[in-house]
């Protein structure tokens, strides 16, 4: 969507501090020296019940990189995509980018778990959430909360687009970053109603 062009300022950002730091080494990595990455992006569902209905749903986790006594771990399953109403349509793209952590230090990135339903009668419902973890590093957090948001569209005739971005920042020193852009809500429940909400947070 519109808002994942400034995902490229997040990549941007994670790149200057590889190209400036250990990380270059590493770069291809996944768990390096004692250090645990987990991901999970799985447990998704998508379902079409409603008579003449429509769902489209697209999930992609990527996990993070942890080296040198660190933790990563990327959450950005269990998402649900339902198109209940009768000619309704339901779409649904999540993306979730783990985070990086060196050196005794932890990434947690949470995308998942959104949701999109379209209720009403020939009702549209789109959502479109991406979540790209931070950096940390020397005994340093980096947790990014950029998941749980809930689009639906229960009117009749009804439409709903909820667009989030979260873009976790960077902690080194026994420092802690600490980003929340998910949970977000956007629903169209009278007739003929549409609403539109797009969220952007970085630190």
């Amino acid at each position: 969507m519109s808002l994942k062009r400034s995902l490229f300022s997040g990549f941007a950002a994670i790149a200057f501090v590889a190209a400036s730091g250990s990380l270059v080494s590493v770069a291809h990595a996944d768990a390096i020296n004692h250090s645990t990455v987990h991901t999970n992006g799985g447990n998704n569902f998508a379902a079409a019940p409603g008579a003449f209905a429509s769902t489209l749903q697209s999930n992609a986790t990527l996990g993070g990189q942890a080296v040198n006594h660190s933790f990563a771990l990327t959450n950005g399953g269990n998402n649900r995509a339902i198109a209940r109403g009768r000619n309704s349509t339901a779409l649904q793209d999540n993306s979730t980018v783990g985070g990086v952590a060196i050196n005794r230090s932890a990434a947690i990135t949470n995308g998942g778990r959104n949701v999109v339903i379209a209720r009403g009668v020939d009702s549209f419902a789109e959502q479109s959430s991406t979540t790209v973890g931070g950096f940390a590093q020397d005994h340093s957090r980096a947790v990014t909360n950029g998941g749980r948001n809930f689009a639906a569209a229960t009117g009749r005739d009804s439409a709903v687009q909820q667009d989030t971005l979260t873009l976790g920042g960077v902690a080194i020193n026994h420092s802690a970053n600490i980003v929340n852009g998910g949970n977000n809500r956007a629903i169209a429940s009278g007739r003929g109603s549409q609403v539109v909400q797009q969220t952007v947070t970085s630190d």
